[in-house]
């Protein structure tokens, strides 16, 4: 696509001028004064993103006192010394940047800040309707430069044509966002890789948006957003963000030493005019042209797993080991071999002195009725997963007074950091963490990844474990300033899950590890993600990362649950009551479960082997919320899959509508009952559902099929 752009004045290089960069469907406006991005104008659906561009932004640099945390740079209160157009990149160059005034008491009362001997330099290249972003810092100055948020697009539209803004996220919590909190700041910070699982973000309204792609490793970062309208002084010291001003951010944490040049990875700001889906799937395949993440095959023939609780936290006994049989017969006959065993421990809860006690409970049957039981089921096909604790040490334990106080997340204020239990929030960033808990988070960088190793090994070797869940594994990647090694803060979860994950996946090359969390970090080492809750858009988390199974929890009778998990191939974690209770009281829905394992097995190429792609194709039908459709593509062998799920108690009848350069004549239509039948696909195919049914239609592609398809329920 042809690409313009215009200076205030001409085509040559201008200093201390704003520019416009444009082409067919996108006008980007840069500010002459500071270099903000003051308007992203889609011609497309003339819209303009940006509503207040008085409060528009570029980048903003942490650079941290202990007494002041929030000190920092604004690129909104700093001169351009240059901006110039050459060979279709415009460049903003920035030198000796000004620290923001230290602020008192709202505002009453300033101290001025010293000028940072730092130069900056933002480039952007328009490409069709993809700006291409890049930042280059170099620190002349003796203070380190802790936090780059690069872009900063503020002065976001709240609304549009009567709509509200959302903003979606590939997160393990909350995906879609209307507004924000934002007295508690850190609560605008989504941590990279963690509960975030991927690096990209999208603004929208119905049918139109931009996205933000961060084309990074994953080492720890941060989405920054405000979608609020004001409460909060803007000019308050604790006012991190501003307050009332809607934005989107990419926050990295370089720590730029003095005399040290850092170079921000590439940065796509895409104003694709759809929604999330368009951002979600270019990055999708940006990073499986980067890294070639390997497709975990533990789950291909297995609807998912289920999860027993043997003893509670308040040390209340459920089941012994003697009963582990009989839970795995009573899974079974929801046709699930995977079996999650907690609370097998001696002691649960704040009496274990993790990590320091992963001990077998002589009282339930020791360690040795372990070792048989995980032997004997192993035999007959029932595999059993356990719960090892690697994420958090017991601060009231003896051994963290004499040793493991050194293996622990530290804050900027050599505090231990919260663990992920007690909130979802990074508290270091910006604010230090003041609280207390019995609880620490482990530095997998330490030497206590040495330790957990030997412990997983000891687990092996004495009980015969055979797999693993990994309890806190994958919620967190927090900063570390511990004194006590030399990894940089923003890579002691790379570096420490290399090793410990590393490791484990050495030790157990033929087992399961499951993780709690689920992202590009510790996707590479893991069979699954246990995910717990994912009934909120879950199809967001599907097709970004389609390469790593993940699970939602599945109670007794939740047939809609059940069927909506399978039409996103999203793992079933059969946990009945909390894990407190078992399948064998329902034998309804074990049945039911049993034939969606059935159907797995029996739609392999089309369903187990193939890429869940949502409504890539599917063009928009008459909305029905009992209904979930999705298709599945499987590129390798040529197969496309549609599962077509019931919800409801109702019959329904669904219409499904190819529109195919080639449209084959027929179709394989398997149902729930184990049926399968070759029908004529026509223009629109009409299939009828029962209760609580869920039918893959498997079809043979002959083409390149350059096709999209409805669906329509009535």
């Amino acid at each position: 696509m042809r690409t313009r752009i215009l200076t205030l004045l001409a085509m040559t290089p201008l200093y201390l001028r704003g520019a416009v960069m444009e082409n067919d469907v996108v006008r980007i406006e840069v500010s002459p004064q500071n270099g903000s991005i003051t308007h992203i104008l889609d011609k497309r659906s003339n819209t303009d993103y940006i509503a207040e561009p008085d409060h528009a932004r570029l980048f903003r640099l942490l650079v941290p006192r202990q007494d002041y945390p929030t000190r920092r740079v604004e690129s909104s209160e700093q001169k351009v010394d240059s901006i110039k157009l050459a060979d279709g990149v415009l460049t903003i160059h920035f030198t000796q940047l000004q620290i923001s005034p230290h602020q008192f008491v709202a505002g009453a009362r300033e101290i001025p800040e010293p000028v940072l001997n730092t130069e900056a330099t933002v480039t952007m290249r328009l490409d069709g309707d993809h700006v291409h972003l890049g930042l280059v810092v170099v620190n002349h100055g003796p203070e380190q430069i802790t936090d780059v948020a690069f872009p900063w697009i503020a002065g976001l539209a709240r609304k549009s044509g009567g709509r509200q803004a959302k903003v979606i996220l590939p997160s393990l919590g909350q995906r879609a966002f209307s507004q924000t909190a934002d007295f508690v700041v850190a609560a605008r910070a989504k941590s990279y890789p963690a509960l975030l699982a991927a690096s990209w973000m999208n603004y929208e309204f119905e049918g139109k948006g931009f996205g933000i792609e961060a084309r990074s490793a994953p080492e720890a970062q941060d989405a920054l957003i405000s979608l609020n309208e004001d409460t909060l002084a803007r000019n308050s010291p604790h006012s991190w963000g501003e307050s009332g001003i809607a934005y989107l951010a990419w926050n990295f944490y370089p720590h730029i030493a003095g005399q040290q040049r850092w170079e921000a990875p590439e940065v796509i700001l895409h104003v694709h005019g759809t929604d999330w889906r368009t951002i979600a799937s270019e990055h999708r395949e940006w990073y499986r042209e980067h890294f070639s993440p390997a497709r975990s095959a533990a789950f291909d023939h297995a609807i998912g797993f289920a999860t027993y609780r043997l003893k509670r936290e308040d040390s209340t006994v459920n089941w012994t080991y003697d009963d582990i049989p009989k839970l795995a017969e009573e899974a079974r006959s929801a046709g699930i071999s995977n079996v999650v065993i907690e609370g097998w421990r001696e002691r649960e809860g704040n009496w274990n002195p993790g990590p320091f006690a992963e001990i077998a409970d002589p009282r339930m049957g020791g360690g040795e009725k372990l070792k048989s039981l995980v032997e004997t089921l192993h035999q007959q096909g029932v595999e059993l997963a356990f719960a090892f604790h690697p994420a958090m040490v017991n601060t009231a334990s003896d051994q963290y007074a004499q040793t493991a106080y050194r293996w622990t997340i530290k804050t900027r204020i050599d505090g231990n950091q919260i663990a992920p239990n007690f909130t979802y929030i990074t508290f270091d960033y910006p604010y230090e963490d003041y609280s207390i808990h019995y609880w620490a988070l482990l530095d997998p960088s330490s030497p206590a990844t040495d330790f957990l190793l030997q412990e997983a090994q000891r687990l092996k070797d004495e009980y015969g474990f055979r797999n693993l869940f990994l309890r806190g594994i994958g919620l967190a990647t927090h900063l570390s300033y511990s004194r006590y090694n030399s990894v940089p803060p923003q890579r002691v979860y790379v570096d420490g899950y290399a090793r410990f994950l590393g490791g484990l996946k050495k030790m157990f090359p033929d087992g399961m590890l499951l993780t709690e969390g689920m992202n590009d970090l510790v996707n590479p080492y893991s069979s699954a993600g246990y995910t717990w809750t994912q009934s909120d858009h879950p199809e967001i988390l599907a097709l970004s990362i389609p390469w790593t199974p993940f699970s939602n929890d599945v109670d007794a009778l939740d047939y809609d649950q059940a069927n909506a998990s399978f039409a996103r191939k999203i793992l079933i974690n059969l946990i009945v009551d909390g894990g407190d209770g078992s399948v064998g009281r329902y034998p309804d829905f074990a049945r039911h479960l049993k034939a969606l394992q059935a159907l797995k097995e029996a739609t392999q190429p089309y369903y187990a082997d193939a890429e869940f792609r949502d409504r890539e194709g599917l063009k928009p039908g008459k909305a029905d919320s009992e209904v979930v459709a999705a298709l599945f593509e499987n590129e390798r062998d040529q197969k496309t899959g549609v599962v077509l799920a019931n919800l409801a108690e109702a019959r329904k009848k669904v219409s499904v509508s190819l529109a195919w350069n080639e449209i084959p004549k027929q179709g394989h239509l398997y149902r729930l009952d184990g049926r399968r039948q070759e029908i004529e696909i026509q223009p629109e195919t009409t299939i009828e559902l029962g209760p609580h049914e869920v039918v893959v239609l498997g079809i043979d592609r002959n083409s390149e099929p350059g096709r999209s398809t409805a669906v329509r329920t009535r």
